[in-house]
């Protein structure tokens, strides 16, 4: 929105943690396992992390994308979650045009959106969701978020010019990445 002056507020700690859990791969109920919490707090962390860091719509991939852009998941306790720093294996490259899609899934933007965002069927945003989802070898939006983070695909914008990456080349090492917002 033009002229909106809203400022996000920073995550919490424990907001921090549950997107952190996500970003590993868990489960809701993984989750409510392993911090000893309930569903419900669960749930109400990534809703008011969502209001906090003001998305809407599908929060869990962008929140796990807020958390990577302000270096959240900086730090040891969450090692795991770290950008690499060594070369790409070949088995988790992804050519430019499931980077695109990943940033849009990265974003929270919907299947219908991300088509319109990159000019492409809803049917082939599905396929290459399909097709990043079976590189990474998760069926979790948000652990295909930390995956393309920890292995230079992201940061990307969706609206990039279809020939101009402005991301790490995903064919080659990983390289400092400049945070676009």
């Amino acid at each position: 929105m033009a002229g909106d002056t809203r400022i996000a507020l920073p995550l919490t700690p424990g907001q921090v943690r549950v997107i952190a859990s996500y970003a590993r791969g868990l489960r809701t109920t993984q989750i409510t396992q392993a911090l000893g919490t309930g569903e419900r707090s669960v749930r109400d962390h990534i809703a008011r992390a969502a209001k906090r860091a003001q998305i809407s719509g599908r929060p869990l991939g962008a929140l796990v994308h807020h958390c990577y852009q302000h270096g959240l998941f900086d730090g040891q306790e969450y090692a795991d979650l770290a950008v690499r720093t060594r070369e790409t294996p070949p088995q988790l490259r992804l050519p430019h045009s499931l980077c695109r899609v990943l940033g849009c899934m990265a974003e929270g933007l919907s299947l219908t959106a991300a088509a319109n965002e990159l000019g492409i069927t809803r049917p082939t945003v599905m396929q290459y969701r399909k097709r990043i989802y079976e590189r990474f070898r998760t069926r979790e939006l948000p652990r295909a978020v930390a995956m393309g983070w920890q292995w230079g695909h992201l940061p990307i914008r969706p609206t990039a010019g279809a020939g101009t990456p402005v991301h790490a080349n995903s064919a080659g090492p990983a390289r400092k990445m400049v945070v676009t917002p």
